[in-house]
């Protein structure tokens, strides 16, 4: 994801761009942070589910509106991070990614982030972009277009959120949605990909994010 949200409109441009993913892709991470440690060096002994035992930090729900406090033991874990790692036990279940929505707008909102990289197909998700920035298309009918395990009403809900979030900022100052994958040859793809933008938007959309400042 990348940084900067309201609390982090502060930092420099240069910092914005440097920190540019927020992953919500399967196997991306094990967690939202896994330091070494020797605990988990020590394999099936019951060193993971110790370690699990004392780093993990309850949580009283996954709704995406509760309050926001208990989140901010991230902004330790997160720190100076580039990208942030959430992974996920199975596809498309309600509970997980209502979570993932919760924790990509803590991020969003309190740390600055400005992008979500999901494992989505390049093409669908330029079309998720593209109403998530500007409005543009149905977004029953975009996320409808996603793959299989994306089609739900709380992915429906995280990119309304992401709507309403860029709705009166400026471009620079938008999250932005990005497709980390080709999983499918579907229509969808070569329609994205033959628009006259699509390089332009790709190229857009990466080089504000990864390429460094000039500024």
């Amino acid at each position: 994801m990348h940084h900067h949200g309201s609390s982090g409109a502060g930092l420099a441009r240069s910092q914005r761009t440097r920190r540019a993913f927020l992953g919500l892709a399967a196997g991306v991470a094990g967690g939202l942070a896994v330091p070494n440690s020797p605990a988990l060096a020590a394999g099936t002994d019951g060193g993971v589910v110790a370690w699990i035992n004392r780093h993990a930090v309850p949580l009283t729900g996954t709704d995406p509106q509760q309050a926001a406090g208990e989140l901010r033991h991230l902004n330790g874990i997160v720190r100076g991070a580039v990208i942030v790692g959430l992974g996920e036990s199975a596809h498309g279940t309600h509970t997980q990614l209502r979570l993932k929505h919760r924790l990509a707008r803590y991020l969003v909102e309190a740390l600055g982030f400005r992008t979500i990289a999901w494992e989505e197909g390049w093409g669908s998700a330029v079309a998720i972009d593209r109403y998530v920035t500007g409005g543009h298309g149905d977004p029953t009918a975009i996320v409808g277009d996603a793959l299989f395990m994306l089609r739900t009403e709380a992915m429906l809900e995280l990119v309304g959120w992401m709507r309403e979030f860029d709705r009166s900022r400026p471009d620079h100052d938008k999250v932005r949605f990005l497709g980390a994958d080709v999983l499918e040859l579907r229509p969808i793809q070569f329609s994205v990909v033959s628009r006259d933008d699509a390089v332009q938007h790709a190229h857009a959309l990466l080089g504000f994010y990864l390429l460094p400042d000039s500024g």
